[in-house]
């Protein structure tokens, strides 16, 4: 006998949620819209209809005022944001910048923040997004690449590892999502 799985019925009321990918590099971006996949699923499977709409920023394109100004607007009402970098070093200076930027343009708005990295990354980019954040109203979702499906380490993050329930990242972002739009 075969089992089948039951997909879950989808209601039919669609959402737009706007999300952003930066990236560094070809790889980090195919992480990115793997992460924002993955997020999709997690939604599906919890019975709610979502169409992203993404616009996609390589980190070399925030080097001149004229594209980070494009990017600044281009976020003005983001509900999702994913910055996905090797994180072996500092994040570049046109980046930060950018960051810094857009948290000045965050108003009482609520947007997620996945922050997407190596396994074997360093703390410093997530350090310099929470650090810049943290007075704004965001979710930081910490993400390394070789827990696209599993748990987080929160032993990496003994800062919010006290703070928060461990549970996979997409199901977090998947019940966010669920709270606020149901």
């Amino acid at each position: 006998m075969n089992a089948r799985r039951a997909s879950p019925q989808v209601s039919s009321e669609t959402r737009t949620l706007k999300a952003m990918l930066m990236h560094e590099d070809v790889p980090t971006c195919l992480r990115a819209w793997h992460v924002l996949d993955l997020l999709a699923q997690r939604l599906e499977e919890r019975r709610l209809a979502v169409r992203f709409t993404a616009s996609v920023c390589d980190f070399n394109n925030l080097a001149t005022t004229t594209s980070r100004a494009q990017a600044l607007a281009d976020a003005s009402d983001l509900e999702l944001f994913v910055l996905a970098a090797h994180g072996r070093a500092e994040l570049p200076a046109h980046v930060k910048t950018w960051l810094e930027e857009w948290a000045g343009q965050i108003e009482a708005r609520s947007c997620a923040v996945v922050v997407s990295l190596d396994s074997r990354a360093g703390y410093a980019p997530l350090t310099f997004v929470r650090q810049t954040l943290r007075d704004h109203n965001v979710e930081i979702f910490p993400h390394w690449a070789d827990a696209l499906l599993g748990p987080w380490d929160w032993h990496l993050d003994p800062v919010q590892a006290d703070a928060q329930i461990a549970r996979p990242w997409a199901e977090g972002l998947a019940h966010r999502y669920e709270t606020i739009h149901r």
